[in-house]
């Protein structure tokens, strides 16, 4: 069972990735939640991290 586990968990892993967003999709106050631009990809050049 353990194995199972570990091999779903590894196919869904690798199937996993990442980008940056809009600062702005963390806040819940002040944002159109349904503004599809917070989390498309911002420019590398744009982000902060």
């Amino acid at each position: 069972m353990l194995a199972t586990l570990d091999g779903s968990s590894a196919a869904a892993a690798s199937s996993i990735s990442q980008h940056v967003v809009d600062r702005r999709a963390n806040s819940v106050r002040a944002v159109d939640s349904s503004d599809p631009s917070l989390i498309a990809p911002v420019a590398a050049s744009l982000a902060r991290i």
